[in-house]
């Protein structure tokens, strides 16, 4: 059972009421009274009547009220004054709807039946259905129509962006096979290069054994040689030394004899410059000895006595004698003390 305001039944201009506990924010709306009788028959309504029952939202839609009115309520407390808009319902009743009963007061009072059920009320009701079916039908045909065209344009869309991205597709598909075709060249190059480098590097692993193993061999020959120069050198010092000690032996037996000959030398010349300054002395003494006896036989010649003349000349013999004899033994002193002074040490000899 449809609600009043679909048929057109309740007026937009009537008094506002308290709203309701769960739609405190919803206006206009009408709710169908509780009906009671105070005083007996033919007595007006309660001024006061009790609040109606509170009823829950129908669906997602925005619902209006009507204003209250104490002739709409009814014993059972349901509320008739939600306004459903066609367009966006079906054609069924609201669950909550549901017929109302009325008391026996309502029923055999003196007034016009004006409730749901009634004749006008049902023929109305009927008219007003009719109308909403054929509007709601006329409204089905363009809003399906509509959709059709929606559903057309969004096909188109739908195809042009799938043309799009089958174009797409197709595009990095080649892209794609161009790319693996670039990537599978430089993979062959790579593994080329791979190939190629390995095989280099076995080849330098094998020339580098090569080479180490000769160094090894060239270090081991060169270590043998040092060895053996090592010894020799060691074998060559001691023949080095024993050659040296031979030949300075040999120097030094060549000095001694060259030094005992030049002693022998000196000594010889010693001498004779022993004998030449004896022999100088003896001229100097026989050259003043007879100059002495010139001037006695001079002396004497004019002298009578010559026995104090052989007197005089005998102490001068001795006189003069004593004096060189002297002087020669100093001279042979100093030449002695100078030979001693430049002969060569031994200890020079034994170096």
């Amino acid at each position: 059972m449809l609600s009043l305001n679909s048929y057109g039944c309740v007026g937009r201009g009537a008094t506002a009421a308290p709203p309701l506990s769960t739609n405190q924010h919803l206006h206009g709306h009408v709710v169908l009274p509780r009906l009671s009788l105070h005083g007996g028959s033919g007595s007006a309504l309660s001024p006061t009547p009790p609040p109606p029952r509170g009823v829950t939202s129908l669906t997602k839609l925005e619902m209006m009220r009507a204003s209250t009115h104490p002739l709409y309520r009814t014993t059972a407390g349901f509320d008739y004054g939600r306004h459903l808009d066609f367009k966006d319902v079906a054609l069924s009743c609201p669950k909550h709807a549901k017929q109302a009963t009325f008391t026996k007061e309502f029923i055999a009072g003196t007034f016009t039946d004006t409730s749901l059920s009634s004749a006008d009320k049902s023929k109305q009701r009927h008219e007003c259905w009719q109308k909403k079916v054929v509007e709601r039908t006329k409204h089905m045909q363009v809003k399906y129509e509509e959709l059709q065209q929606v559903l057309e344009a969004k096909k188109s869309v739908r195809r042009r962006a799938r043309e799009q991205r089958r174009r797409e597709m197709d595009e990095q598909h080649r892209a794609a096979a161009a790319i693996q075709a670039r990537m599978r060249g430089v993979q062959v190059r790579q593994k080329l290069r791979d190939e190629r480098h390995r095989r280099r590097t076995a080849a330098a692993l094998r020339i580098q054994q090569v080479c180490r193993s000769r160094a090894e061999m060239h270090r081991a020959q060169q270590l043998l040689a040092d060895m053996k120069h090592q010894v020799l050198g060691v074998f060559a010092i001691r023949i080095q030394g024993a050659a040296r000690s031979y030949l300075l032996r040999a120097d030094a037996k060549r000095e001694l004899e060259r030094r005992r000959q030049r002693r022998a030398k000196e000594a010889e010349d010693m001498r004779r410059r022993v004998f030449e300054m004896q022999d100088d002395a003896a001229r100097d003494i026989q050259r003043a000895l007879r100059s002495h006896i010139a001037r006695k036989l001079e002396r004497q010649q004019s002298t009578t006595s010559s026995s104090s003349d052989k007197d005089d000349f005998k102490d001068y013999y001795y006189a003069t004698r004593g004096a060189r004899s002297r002087r020669t033994l100093a001279s042979l002193r100093r030449a002695k003390r100078e030979k001693s002074i430049a002969r060569i040490p031994l200890a020079s000899l034994k170096a």
